[in-house]
């Protein structure tokens, strides 16, 4: 089987992840991507809907101009090192670590 394969929302491993609970205490947060819109004019990362992408009990939800498959772009980067900055401030207030060196905004680079 290839990873693409793997993909497949037929594949029983995925219908098998897709059944499981979120576990209580895990925090987690969506990005989720606007750049197109289905066939009833909703918005889109051009593969999933951003209403079937949600999923209850997410800190937050953010909306980018991004395609399905542009999760190394600096906008949903930007927004993953915002999110792990946060988690280093309260965990400092938690627990005893060293904080990672400040994580650089990244430009926005060429649009594919």
């Amino acid at each position: 089987m290839t990873s693409v394969a793997s993909l497949s929302p037929h594949n029983p491993l995925m219908l098998a992840y897709g059944n499981l609970p979120i576990v209580a205490g895990v925090h987690f947060y969506s990005i989720m991507g606007t750049v197109a819109h289905d066939s009833h004019g909703q918005p889109s990362d051009g593969y999933v809907t951003v209403q079937s992408a949600r999923l209850p009990g997410s800190l937050s939800d953010t909306l980018l101009p991004i395609h399905h498959r542009q999760f190394d772009r600096p906008a949903p980067l930007n927004v993953v090192y915002r999110i792990l900055r946060g988690a280093c401030r309260h965990g400092n207030e938690r627990r005893q670590f060293r904080r990672p060196a400040r994580m650089p905004e990244l430009s926005a680079g060429p649009k594919y």
